[in-house]
């Protein structure tokens, strides 16, 4: 789900704890498994959406790779 193992850890720990602190409003406790599935689920979700996005959209584009010169560090002329 996570693809990284310890952030799959991580994920499988708060779930674990947020079933622990729920214990006793499960009414069918042979459900445990599917409940805990969920939670996992709903964690990574919330998880997911309050990442920092790297990227913001702009009113400019950004420079493009032929626009300057790699040696010289200077302007092509075009």
């Amino acid at each position: 789900m996570t693809g990284d193992r310890y952030e799959a850890e991580d994920l499988l720990q708060s779930a674990l704890f947020s079933t622990y602190r729920a214990w006793d409003r499960i009414s069918d406790k042979a459900a445990v498994g599917g409940y805990l599935r969920r939670t996992m689920t709903n964690l990574h979700i919330s998880a997911w959406r309050r990442r920092k996005l790297n990227e913001y959209p702009t009113e400019e584009l950004p420079e493009t790779v032929g626009d300057t010169d790699a040696i010289s560090g200077s302007v092509r002329p075009s």
